[in-house]
């Protein structure tokens, strides 16, 4: 019997605004809204898992805010951010692995982030987390996620949450990012990532 063909899509650079843009009309607060504002970005930009940013039975592995380092310049403003994964999956025999979101000009994770911990606050706990202190969970990120690709017009049926990590490994070799580089951006732990990669024509499809 052979292999189930994997049909999700993934994200896009356009796609990625698109959600940024559309999600405070979904949402009913601003925390609400640069919450998940910043869980799409952040999942993209540093190939998060689902379950690294979500809470569910299946996932022990949700960021922490002290895996989130500032970097700084010589005047205090901050260039990028550093997120140091210590436990993840296939984190067995092997040490911390880091990866830094930078600041882009055209959407920016590091200021989307900021802006999202301006309201959150620097107190200990999972880095995605509701007003209440409580990671956010996966329930919650799969509805907003259906209805934000509604509104941008896309099929929500190829577009699911492992959409960013697929979106991120796509965007990493479209600019020339090597095997050695994309396998550790993305923490796995053999060359399965080039699964995930895929042909323009799929990544610009919108339906």
């Amino acid at each position: 019997m052979g292999m189930r063909v994997d049909t999700r899509l993934p994200i896009t650079l356009p796609i990625l605004l698109s959600i940024v843009d559309n999600m405070p009309s979904l949402c009913s607060t601003l925390y609400e809204s640069r919450l998940y504002q910043a869980m799409c970005t952040t999942a993209f930009f540093a190939f998060l898992r689902v379950g690294e940013i979500t809470i569910c039975p299946r996932s022990p592995f949700v960021l922490q805010i002290e895996q989130l380092v500032k970097l700084e310049d010589q005047t205090g403003g901050i260039l990028g951010l550093k997120i140091t994964f210590r436990d993840f999956k296939h984190s067995y025999n092997k040490g911390d692995v880091s990866l830094t979101l930078s600041r882009r000009s055209d959407i920016c994770p590091v200021q989307i982030l900021l802006d999202y911990l301006s309201l959150r606050g620097f107190s200990s706990g999972p880095l995605f987390r509701t007003p209440n202190g409580t990671a956010a969970s996966r329930h919650s990120f799969t509805q907003i996620l259906s209805l934000v690709f509604q509104r941008c017009g896309i099929d929500s049926s190829k577009y699911k949450g492992h959409s960013f990590r697929i979106g991120a490994a796509t965007f990493a070799a479209e600019n020339g990012f090597s095997d050695v580089q994309m396998r550790a951006m993305g923490r796995w732990k053999s060359d399965a990532f080039r699964r995930y990669i895929r042909v323009p024509s799929l990544s610009s499809s919108s339906s």
